[in-house]
């Protein structure tokens, strides 16, 4: 009877992590924004996916903001945002911050955006920052 019981817990245990799956335990996925234009001049941004809205955002020079969000892999998120600066927000560009992979949940990602006088610089993980896109007028 008790190797019966004992079987029945491991089944149970064993369903319960499945149906959980690695997504319960699953870092945040962060993109972050860092504004690096130079004294007195502010960086706006606003992001979206199908269902959330970031609103306007704005940053100072040297700061940093960001969004935080789940990757399910059912429901997962592509990231749209516009970028812009300047006086009267002359300089933009449209980009697509977070590319999900259907039906495969990542978890911890982190993409970075730090916005330059010549351009808009990328960062992947722990990978150097890379000029990505040059500003639109």
């Amino acid at each position: 009877m008790n190797r019966l019981i004992f079987f029945m817990l491991v089944i149970a245990v064993y369903f319960r992590l499945n149906e959980i799956g690695v997504n319960e335990a699953c870092k945040l996925n962060e993109i972050v924004f860092k504004n690096e234009l130079g004294a007195g001049k502010r960086f706006e941004y606003q992001c979206h996916d199908g269902k959330t809205n970031s609103g306007v955002r704005y940053l100072n020079n040297n700061a940093r903001s960001g969004i935080r969000f789940k990757d399910t892999g059912k429901q997962t998120s592509l990231w749209k945002c516009v970028l812009k600066h300047g006086v009267t927000k002359k300089y933009y560009h449209n980009i697509e911050a977070y590319l999900p992979i259907e039906n495969n949940p990542r978890c911890g990602q982190l993409r970075e955006y730090t916005a330059r006088p010549d351009a808009i610089y990328f960062r992947k993980d722990n990978y150097p920052p890379v000029s990505l896109y040059n500003w639109r007028t």
